[in-house]
């Protein structure tokens, strides 16, 4: 028969243990959302940033397909694309060939800016 002092090793973790596992688990956790998060943010850029490229593009074709000769200077005008306001900027400018202007088409948007430099000949 057993004797009534046998002794059960119990193995379980102690207070302190778990308490510093889950500061462990709370820090990768904090660290995982904080990449997330830059990532969601950077991906937003990009898209800001691709949408005024495509703007910028559109417009210098427009004026490319239109053939029209345009008057030097600068013109400015607010348009709605993607359902968001942008600045569009377009300056004309000659170039040492008296046939071929310089147009640079410049869009932003609060923090973004992009411009896209071509030239029109009149031939």
């Amino acid at each position: 028969m057993g004797s009534l002092t046998q002794k059960h090793s119990l193995k379980a973790f102690t207070l302190l243990e778990v308490l510093i596992a889950l500061v462990i688990l709370s820090v990768a956790g904090i660290a995982i959302i904080k990449a997330y998060n830059a990532s969601l943010e950077q991906q937003h850029a990009l898209e800001e940033r691709t949408l005024a490229l495509w703007i910028a593009d559109n417009t210098l074709n427009t004026i490319r397909a239109s053939r029209l000769w345009r008057d030097y200077g600068t013109s400015s005008d607010v348009i709605d694309y993607a359902g968001r306001p942008w600045n569009v900027s377009i300056m004309v400018s000659p170039t040492p060939h008296a046939q071929v202007q310089k147009i640079v088409v410049t869009v932003s948007r609060q923090d973004i800016s992009t411009s896209l430099t071509g030239y029109l000949g009149k031939f």
